[in-house]
């Protein structure tokens, strides 16, 4: 953009002066519109990454102000009836609702956050915050999202790999299962790999799409036996 600027400038200037060489008066000009369009330029760039600053900045505060509400709702609860969805201003509407591409609350808060963080090929791994249940006791669970397709939820292929340090020497299990993700509660279901009814819950807080809490829980009644800490790999 600034060449054409000023080779706009030097045919303007050539067409009032005819052909032939340019008088040093005439080159004295274009230096000076050249540093005109340079301080131009540099105030346009400056402006711009102030501007993408901004916006970096709003996003950040968005996932903090996001993260924020998930630990108070966790801990405090958020008024509205169990298998229901939040609004934001005081009304709660069933699960179902969120993410069915209609708005049905009024703030749109249903229909605003409904990107799968689970895409197919992704990996999760988990290491052991504390483990009162499970047999194999192991210290990392690798979560594999084979295949994933989206719906009212978000159903799964999975593979599971677990690993357990014994002795210096690594051992490893790898399970097949399936599960879900639930927009409204924003948590991964794996269903049990095995007959012993544990299956994991991973719940993301609003803020993060790379990392969510999971739990080692009993099917039938959810009761929490271990915890994961899960992170994108």
């Amino acid at each position: 953009m600034r060449i054409l600027i000023i080779l706009a400038l030097v045919g303007l200037t050539f067409a009032g002066h005819g052909h032939g060489h340019a008088k040093p008066n005439v080159r004295a000009r274009l230096d000076s519109q050249e540093v005109r369009i340079n301080r131009l330029t540099s105030r346009y760039e400056a402006l711009l990454s102030q501007a993408n600053g901004r916006r970096n900045s709003a996003m950040g505060s968005s996932m903090a102000l996001g993260g924020l509400t998930g630990q108070l709702n966790e801990k405090y609860g958020d008024h509205c009836p169990e298998f229901n969805f939040q609004c934001g201003d005081g009304t709660c509407i069933s699960n179902l609702l969120v993410c069915n591409g209609l708005q049905d609350c009024r703030t749109n808060a249903d229909e605003a956050k409904c990107s799968n963080p689970l895409e197919a090929g992704s990996q999760w791994k988990g290491t052991v915050v504390y483990d009162d249940c499970t047999n194999r006791k192991p210290d990392v669970m690798t979560l594999g999202i084979s295949t994933a397709k989206t719906g009212v939820r978000v159903d799964m292929d999975i593979t599971m790999m677990i690993e357990k340090e014994i002795s210096s020497k690594s051992g490893s299990a790898f399970l097949l299962t399936n599960g879900y993700y639930d927009f409204a509660e924003r948590r991964l279901v794996v269903k049990p790999p095995e007959d012993d009814d544990l299956g994991v819950i991973c719940n993301f807080d609003r803020g993060c799409d790379d990392m969510c809490t999971g739990y080692v829980v009993r099917i039938a009644t959810l009761e929490k036996c271990a915890k994961f800490m899960f992170n994108r790999v």
